[in-house]
């Protein structure tokens, strides 16, 4: 499969003649820009996920055997579908889109999907079974509600990737689910009670500079973009994160008694900051 801003296209490898074939998928009206694709396991149909917030269902039709013709076969849309909002009696439901669009998706071996959005929310999503049809509106929607949030949470940050770990150990209750952040940060995630769990962080642009308290070695601060950060030498953790907004740090520094954290901010927009060790006041 191919993404691109304005289409989408599956690629098949012929073996025989050592040649590519290359199908779109027929959209008709539709226009989207796709950031990411999700494939289902049998190749069947596949899934991807828009700018706009909402995802392009569509179907592969390509046969299960490799070696098997796919002359006749031609990639379809299925729809365009959205998470469902609040369902009012009476009342069509109406599409919530993710906000900064959906950065990635993973579909789930039971049908389920996993999605990463812009604005740092991770959704499972799964099908509803709709009784009969949907209200009919006034206007024609550009997606419709199709799945309903079975398990959600919210990081820091936009998702840029998610991988479901299972192995022999890790199956049923005791997956985890690793997302990464724009923030250069991972995740895990458990499956059953969705809690995040921060496992690495660091820095997201250069380390402009470091210090020690006077007399210790355990600790040490460093300055960056947008944050001034303490961390433990023993343990390799963060210990505190300060973080001002639009502010770049150039220097950071201990104060003689190691109570305070002073930063400098040089050479955009120069301000001296301070901050107790303790609360980051």
């Amino acid at each position: 499969m191919q993404m691109s801003k304005t289409n989408l296209r599956v690629w098949n490898v012929r073996a025989e003649s050592k040649a590519l074939d290359v199908v779109d998928v027929s959209l008709g009206k539709l226009r989207r820009s796709v950031r990411c694709i999700a494939v289902s396991k049998d190749d069947t149909w596949g899934i991807a996920g828009t700018t706009t917030g909402d995802m392009i269902k569509f179907s592969i039709n390509y046969p299960s055997d490799p070696v098997a013709s796919v002359a006749h076969c031609k990639p379809t849309l299925i729809g365009c579908l959205a998470k469902c909002g609040p369902w009012k009696k009476g009342k069509r439901p109406e599409s919530q889109c993710y906000s900064q669009g959906i950065e990635s998706i993973l579909i789930m071996s039971d049908g389920c999907l996993l999605i990463g959005a812009g604005d740092g929310t991770v959704d499972v999503l799964d099908e509803i079974n709709w009784k009969g049809e949907f209200p009919k509106g006034r206007l024609l929607d550009p997606n419709m509600p199709f799945f309903k949030a079975l398990k959600t949470t919210k990081l820091l940050g936009c998702i840029t990737s998610l991988e479901l770990m299972e192995a022999p150990g890790l199956r049923g209750d005791k997956r985890l689910l690793l997302a990464g952040t724009r923030n250069s940060e991972i995740y895990a995630i458990d499956m059953v009670t969705f809690l995040p769990l921060l496992c690495v962080t660091c820095h997201r642009c250069a380390i402009n500079d470091i210090a020690f308290p006077r007399g210790m070695s355990g600790v040490f601060a460093t300055a960056g973009a947008g944050d001034v950060r303490v961390w433990c030498v023993a343990t390799c953790q963060e210990l505190l994160r300060v973080t001002v907004p639009n502010f770049t740090c150039s220097a950071v520094l201990f104060s003689g008694d190691g109570k305070s954290i002073v930063s400098v901010s040089l050479p955009s927009s120069p301000c001296i900051y301070s901050y107790h060790y303790l609360t980051a006041v």
